[in-house]
């Protein structure tokens, strides 16, 4: 059964801009039926799960919640990437989590003093920031200032866009 989903999700994915309406809605159900006999630790077949919801602009709840359970129990196999994916994807679809949320906010403060590349740690900042209290927001705000020389025009970008959502008015940073 694991990789009939396996296969499944691909074909989602794939496929997504070309089937109709009606077929898009039978593989929602027939995976849905499946996610249930997933192995709970088959993040990436999740994840390729709410890339076709994402996809075909199909908000079913019932999947995301499957799909989340998912994520919160292989909260020790989600690295930045995955979590910084799975996020987006999370915000395209309008879906909230506040578990998911608090696990993401937890694993990526620890991750703050371990980011020692500019791409990484940008990243970082932009899923983490609007999630962070006051002490990671201070911890990531002096990191970045310290590498804002160095950073292209899209990380700049990206920062500033994150300073948003956190409604940070750092005007060291701004400048």
């Amino acid at each position: 059964m694991f990789l009939f989903l396996r296969a499944l999700s691909v074909v989602m994915v794939s496929t997504s801009s070309l089937i109709s309406r009606h077929f898009q809605e039978r593989l929602i159900n027939k995976t849905e039926l499946l996610i249930d006999t997933l192995d709970s630790s088959q993040v990436n077949i999740a994840r390729r799960i709410l890339q076709f919801l994402r996809n075909v602009k199909y908000n079913h709840q019932p999947l995301l919640e499957k799909c989340n359970k998912v994520f919160l129990s292989n909260v020790h196999d989600l690295d930045l990437d995955s979590i910084s994916k799975i996020n987006e994807l999370y915000q395209s679809l309008q879906f909230h989590s506040l578990e998911f949320m608090q696990m993401a906010k937890k694993k990526l403060t620890e991750m703050i003093p371990l980011c020692d590349d500019q791409a990484s740690f940008v990243k970082l900042f932009v899923v983490l920031g609007p999630w962070a209290g006051p002490e990671e927001r201070e911890q990531l705000t002096s990191t970045v200032l310290l590498m804002s020389e160095e950073l292209t025009s899209q990380q700049a970008l990206a920062v500033l866009g994150a300073m948003e959502e956190m409604e940070s008015r750092n005007s060291q940073l701004i400048k």
